[in-house]
Parts: C-alpha cells; sequence; structure tokens
C-alpha cells in the first residue's frame, strides 16, 4: 500500500489544483502548481513521472477551457503555456537525475 502512496497524493492533488482552476478566472497564475504533483514522484519510476508531467500539462491546456471568462488573449495565453515549459524542465531534469543515480549505483 505505501507503493502507491505518492501516485495517489499526486494524482488527488492534482485534481484539487484542477478544481480549483476550473472556479478562478483564467487569467490568474497558478498553473505553476501542477509542479507539486510532478515533484512528489521524483522517487518513482521514470514511467509514472512521465506520467503524471502528461497528465498535469493535459490539466493546464484543459483548465484554460473550464475557466470562467475564457477568451483568446495574448497573455492568458502566455499564463498557460509557460506552466507547461516549467512543468516539462522539472520532469526532464528529474529523469536526468534519477538515471544519472541509477548508472552511478547510488540508492
Amino acid at each position: 500500500m505505501i507503493k502507491f502512496a505518492a501516485p495517489l497524493a499526486a494524482i488527488m492533488l492534482a485534481a484539487a489544483i484542477f478544481i480549483l482552476d476550473g472556479w478562478t478566472p483564467a487569467g490568474f497564475a497558478h498553473g505553476l502548481l501542477y509542479v507539486f504533483p510532478v515533484m512528489l514522484l521524483r522517487h518513482q519510476p521514470a514511467a509514472i513521472q512521465a506520467a503524471m508531467a502528461m497528465v498535469a500539462v493535459a490539466l493546464i491546456v484543459a483548465g484554460y477551457f473550464t475557466s470562467p471568462a475564457g477568451s483568446l488573449d495574448a497573455y492568458i495565453l502566455l499564463n498557460r503555456s509557460l506552466p507547461v515549459v516549467v512543468v516539462a524542465v522539472i520532469a526532464i531534469l528529474q529523469l536526468r537525475v534519477r538515471a544519472g543515480g541509477l548508472r552511478s549505483g547510488a540508492p
């Protein structure tokens, strides 16, 4: 049961952030909150980390459509695209650090 605690907590946290995202107007910058579920899985296998990063990106994009008063303003699109870049960079860095640790034999 402990093995599934971190992925379950990350999924629940991402769902809570998505619900919060749906309640707030589109111009608020809280897309970076999706970094926390991705970082929570830093000790999990690479497939789980990559899957959570993809889920976080999908939720950021879906949050654009569920937020009230969504429009195609440039600052709203920038507000949604920057967290996508940050989540991708965090996931790539975590995967590289984990791969380096596994190569060197670190626990």
